[in-house]
């Protein structure tokens, strides 16, 4: 399988992080050279997967460590892959004897993993974030709960790491035969009970499957027994794992599984987005439409979306890289509004703010912005900006100011504009009174066992309705003004300078539609305010930032305070509450819809997505005296 495609794209080649993938076990237990095991639906085995984790989060380069009985077979499967060299361990001697035949072959940072374990994208980029970017002095590893990394096959052995409350290691222990119990319990070969992963204190964390990023000559123990090792994954949710192919049965664990590994903000790469770019014929064909030459060009599956297929286009030879977007008609049924719009909006500010960047697409030979043919479906095509990234997670107050200015200034700049030329892409988008009567009807049509594990979620979303009151009444109110907005406002729909780290400008117009201030402004207070993932249900997480709350209403209002009138400048808090509320709505109707409509990684990631909303309402709510005292300057 041909990786040479993703090799190096995020990673400074100045700063070289190299995967070290250990395929050299004997794999007595499972009776065959597991590391190649084809588990996926196309073949892929767990290396493969692995390797191309690696190259997403940013590895420039590979190294896999293997038998001397296995060099061929290694050798003939990657033999189109330069970025990737094997070495071969010649005495079984263990994992750290495997790490020491490749020291002479590095250069920069390392991050050693098995080839026989799946860890989920999510774990890879905690790797590579400590190998670029944590302190000089630590090693760190990814741990998982120990529950989370057995086989349901058999036994199987683990390292258990004790850490301290700064999540550093302090202690390691070799552990055989665990197997887990009926009742949620773990026991090893001499039927110790580890526990049972009812909490922190109580539940172990697995080593192997283990990941770590390793900075060479870090990492020394001082003398107060301080290891110097950061225990990555300390404080990973419930649902974080390593998938083991310990057994022959394993496999088909593993393919039911559908390799997920963890979960957001631990996502793992998903088989689906595979697609079939692969075929020369698919892609071709777009390229061809678009007048794009290939020469050279590796299609590599781009981004964290939930509902557009997304691809990058690089060159392999030059700067020439394009973005290739399959818009998911099942969500947009109309794709060409979404061009409609886009085009009024680009005329618009080409002729009054020449200087603004606005994400524009590229059109096709015979001057359309899609590319539509029944058998490949709705395609369009964007430049791609390098020296740009994306952030998923939590931000700074910086981060959260700039990319607050930017969203506003795509607002301001479309001032004046005629709203009514512009379509609906998705009608009721922001009309809460829709979905709380969406909610309420899911909740009549849901069986008994997903109505009954909603069950406090949907009273404290019923009890909450209110907010849906007070949203008939502020959409009632004439100053409360429609205009020209982006009507998604996450940061990741923001690009973000790699060198100085401000906003460049706004992504993903798909919903650029007629809409209210407010839904742009609570949006960002919903997705900017809390470090917690949002499908982490712990409301113990979904901690409420007042710097980055300040911080984004004054990036905001830097832009877009001459516009606001007064009851919009009365409802800053409250649009936050609403779209919180509003989200939640629409998680908990998906999950009692039986998940329709949001890609889900387990049986209760919609719920768990709820109850994350549900509680990060109760946060803000409870904070609101504090929020509204910290911008009132912003609000005369």
């Amino acid at each position: 399988m041909e990786l040479a495609a993703l090799a190096g794209q995020l990673t400074d080649p100045m700063d070289p992080v190299t995967l070290v993938a250990l395929a050299g076990g004997k794999s007595t237990r499972f009776g065959r050279p597991k590391q190649l095991e084809p588990v996926g639906p196309n073949g892929e085995a767990l290396l493969d997967i692995t390797l191309r984790n690696a190259l997403r989060a940013g590895c420039t380069s590979a190294i896999i460590v293997v038998r001397p009985e296995h060099e061929k077979i290694f050798a003939g499967r990657y033999a189109n892959d330069p970025w990737l060299q094997l070495v071969v361990q010649h005495e079984a001697r263990g994992t750290a004897h495997a790490v020491m035949q490749v020291v002479e072959h590095l250069q920069g940072t390392m991050i050693i993993a098995n080839g026989d374990d799946h860890y989920g994208e999510g774990s890879m980029r905690m790797a590579m974030h400590h190998a670029t970017h944590g302190p000089p002095e630590e090693h760190a590893m990814v741990g998982f709960r120990l529950a989370n990394t057995l086989s349901a096959s058999g036994p199987v052995n683990r390292a258990l790491c004790g850490m301290n409350e700064e999540d550093l290691l302090i202690c390691t222990e070799e552990v055989e035969g665990l197997v887990a119990g009926s009742e949620g319990t773990i026991t090893d070969a001499q039927g110790r009970e580890l526990g049972s992963g009812s909490g922190r204190e109580h539940e172990p964390l697995g080593a192997s499957p283990f990941l770590i990023g390793f900075v060479p000559g870090a990492g020394r123990v001082d003398s107060s027994g301080r290891s110097g090792v950061r225990v990555a994954g300390g404080r990973a949710c419930r649902h974080c794992s390593a998938t083991p192919l310990s057994h022959a049965a394993d496999e088909r664990y593993v393919v039911r599984s559908d390799l997920s590994g963890g979960c957001r903000p631990c996502a793992p790469y998903p088989f689906r987005t595979w697609f079939t770019m692969d075929s020369r014929g698919t892609l071709g064909s777009i390229c061809e439409a678009f007048g794009i030459a290939l020469n050279g060009h590796d299609c590599i599956p781009f981004g964290t979306g939930l509902i557009n297929q997304t691809f990058r286009l690089k060159d392999r030879h030059g700067d020439n890289d394009w973005i290739l977007q399959q818009v998911n008609t099942a969500v947009f049924t109309r794709p060409e509004l979404i061009a409609y719009n886009n085009y009024l909006a680009a005329e618009h500010l080409r002729s009054h703010h020449p200087e603004y960047r606005f994400m524009r697409g590229l059109r096709t030979t015979d001057g359309k912005d899609l590319f539509i043919r029944d058998d490949l479906g709705a395609w369009r095509v964007f430049p791609f900006y390098h020296n740009t990234v994306t952030y998923d997670g939590a931000v700074t107050p910086d981060q959260a100011f700039s990319a607050a200015q930017q969203f506003g200034r795509l607002t301001r700049n479309l001032e004046g504009v005629y709203v009514g030329a512009f379509k609906t892409i998705i009608p009721g988008f922001h009309d809460l009174a829709v979905r709380y009567e969406a909610f309420k009807k899911s909740i009549d049509a849901s069986g008994s066992e997903r109505k009954a594990m909603a069950f406090d979620a949907t009273q404290y979303f019923l009890k909450n309705a209110h907010i849906v009151e007070e949203f008939k009444v502020a959409m009632m109110d004439p100053d409360v003004h429609t205009r020209i907005t982006h009507n998604y406002t996450k940061v990741n729909n923001v690009l973000f300078d790699k060198d100085t780290n401000e906003a460049v400008c706004v992504v993903d117009l798909d919903t650029l539609m007629p809409g209210k201030a407010i839904f742009d402004l609570g949006d960002m207070i919903r997705t900017f305010i809390s470090p917690a993932a949002e499908d982490d249900p712990d409301p113990s997480h979904t901690e409420v930032n007042e710097d980055v709350y300040e911080k984004l209403v004054e990036g905001y209002f830097s832009e877009m305070a001459p516009l606001m009138s007064f009851s919009e400048r009365t409802l800053v808090h409250w649009c936050g509450q609403m779209l919180i509320y509003e989200q939640g709505l629409r998680f908990l109707t998906d999950f009692l819809r039986d998940d329709v409509y949001y890609r889900v990684d387990r049986p209760e990631h919609n719920l768990d997505r709820a109850k994350n909303q549900m509680h990060l309402l109760k946060a803000y709510t409870a904070k609101q005296k504090a929020l509204n005292e910290r911008v009132r300057y912003l609000l005369k």
